[in-house]
């Protein structure tokens, strides 16, 4: 009833929710954990590798082509999310809304600690790794409809912007003439420029490029991170984890 959770989550937290770079070895260990690394591994298209006993050849399994049901979370996206935090008295809430639980209880996706409901460890790596397709970050309106025109700006968005080792070294700190630093994210030998600044665990956007030009002059702007945080929303945005 818990340490199975707490394995998942455990793990999860190790990667950083960023399994790209990540490699389960199920040699040793409590055997009970082997299918839940298993199915973490390859749900979230990690390698994984083995060490039969005293014997001194690595063994690499191969990624399955599991596709993972995106559309099934998304519809029972509610129902996922309370049972993440636990639903007490769960049988008069499942009286309310008996279709739906029953659907996730048949896919024992839903585990039980008497009147207490939860996702069950395998709902919960399904549910971990359909959060981890997603980020939050902040920006207006105006930014954000800027956004939506810029295609070489929302592939780095969903490729490379948010996986926090390639940002900050493609991060640079210029100062204009108006005495304001801005973090501008320089994608390298093209012209995407991206401005922002992270507040109190949250990534702030204000501008962006696909104008080399521009983005330079742009520097001698001023920057007034309270107005641009007042102005601002968040947004979800999908990435792909290459």
């Amino acid at each position: 009833r818990e340490g199975a959770h707490q394995f998942v989550s455990r793990i999860s937290q190790l990667a950083n929710h960023y399994y790209a770079n990540v490699i389960f070895n199920i040699s040793g260990g409590y055997k009970g954990l082997i299918p839940f690394m298993t199915i973490m591994a390859q749900v979230n298209n990690s390698d994984m590798v083995y060490i039969y006993e005293d014997s001194e050849t690595l063994i690499k399994i191969p990624k399955a082509p599991i596709t993972v049901d995106y559309n099934f979370i998304e519809q029972y996206h509610d129902e996922f999310g309370l049972l993440d935090k636990g639903i007490e008295n769960y049988g008069a809430v499942k009286r309310e809304n008996y279709q739906r639980f029953a659907v996730l209880e048949e896919r024992r996706l839903v585990e039980f600690a008497d009147d207490l409901a939860l996702l069950s460890p395998i709902g919960r790596i399904f549910w971990e790794n359909f959060q981890n397709q997603f980020v939050e970050f902040c920006c207006s309106d105006p930014v954000f409809e800027e956004i939506k025109m810029q295609p070489d700006i929302r592939r780095i968005l969903s490729e490379k912007f948010f996986v926090r080792e390639i940002r900050e070294s493609k991060t640079k700190i210029k100062q204009g003439s108006s005495g304001s630093k801005h973090l501008v994210y320089d994608d390298g030998n093209n012209n995407n420029r991206i401005y922002y600044f992270e507040e109190n665990g949250l990534i702030y956007i204000y501008k962006t490029f696909e104008n080399e030009e521009a983005a330079r002059k742009f520097i001698y702007s001023r920057l007034d991170k309270e107005l641009i945080i007042k102005e601002s929303t968040i947004r979800k945005w999908r990435v792909n984890h290459v």
